[in-house]
């Protein structure tokens, strides 16, 4: 087949001469070959020339951006390590004050708040690290506030049950006559248990409520004579035998030092004094260990 001729004929402006270029058709397709190809180097060339710069200044920017990381890392994990100190000296005044308020102890294990299963090795992740470290630090915190209001509820508790726990002499002066255990009977002449301690006293001699309570008992008995009961609440109660007169009434709230009566030597005794008796859970127990300093109130 015989190739076709193409003609370029270039005619300027002032006609001075005409100019005529003769193409066939394997030349036309050479020369557009080589312009394409020329295009493609071309944009080979741009093409490496731009992935060249542009990751450059990318790594930069990427570099940079990581060391700015790294540093609000450390910060992070510096901040957290001050926070474990202080956490640490709350967590041991806080068992100190349960020990004070009679609260068991916070298992170690519940305190340092540990993640179950199985964790990465630590850093590997310092971002994981971190967070791992933020939780623990969030459920010690959280550990610590449940903790405080159950030690002031307890101390709370712990107060009122005081004010209403038997902690003062019933008189002014002690002078114990006879204490608590077996005697021998000052009539019978027998062994048998005294319940109580007798306090010595003049007749007339004030006697004071040892703890807040209720009166729930004012009569006269063949054995105690004129008698006072008090209901202090929490499993305490106190008895006062003997007595010359009443200052109560039966339903009264007293106060730790209030005026209840006075020292007589009514009943089965053999001279003025005050048979004074415990009792916890309704059992008696020793009224001395229940004779605590004076100064922890005035007595009226």
């Amino acid at each position: 087949m015989v190739a076709k001729r193409f003609r370029l004929i270039y005619m300027p402006e002032n006609l001075s001469s005409v100019s005529e270029f003769r193409f066939n058709r394997s030349k036309v397709a050479w020369i557009a070959g080589i312009a394409a190809l020329t295009f493609i180097i071309s944009l080979i060339g741009f093409a490496a020339l731009a992935l060249k710069f542009i990751p450059d200044h990318q790594l930069q920017a990427l570099a940079m951006e990581n060391q700015k990381l790294i540093q609000e890392i450390n910060s992070a994990q510096f901040r957290i390590e001050v926070m474990r100190r202080e956490i640490s000296t709350l967590a041991s005044s806080d068992e100190e004050l349960r020990l004070a308020a009679d609260l068991p102890l916070i298992d170690q294990d519940i305190r340092m708040a540990g993640m179950g299963g199985s964790l990465p090795a630590e850093g590997i992740d310092p971002l994981l690290d971190l967070q791992i470290n933020l939780e623990q630090l969030e459920r010690q915190v959280e550990i610590q506030k449940e903790s405080y209001p159950e030690i002031l509820n307890k101390i709370e508790e712990n107060l009122v049950v005081s004010q209403h726990t038997p902690a003062i002499c019933p008189v002014k002066e002690i002078r114990i006559t006879s204490g608590y255990g077996y005697r021998r009977d000052p009539f019978t002449h027998e062994r048998k248990p005294h319940h109580g301690i007798d306090f010595g006293a003049p007749r007339g001699t004030p006697v004071y409520a040892p703890a807040d309570g209720k009166v729930v008992m004012v009569k006269r008995q063949y054995t105690f004579g004129k008698v006072i009961k008090i209901d202090h609440g929490y499993g305490f109660e106190t008895v006062y035998g003997h007595l010359n007169s009443y200052n109560v009434k039966v339903g009264q709230t007293v106060k730790r030092g209030d005026l209840i009566g006075a020292v007589g030597n009514t009943g089965r005794s053999t001279g003025p004094h005050l048979h004074y008796e415990v009792r916890v859970d309704k059992k008696t127990v020793n009224p001395m260990d229940y004779l605590f300093d004076i100064s922890m109130t005035s007595i009226k």
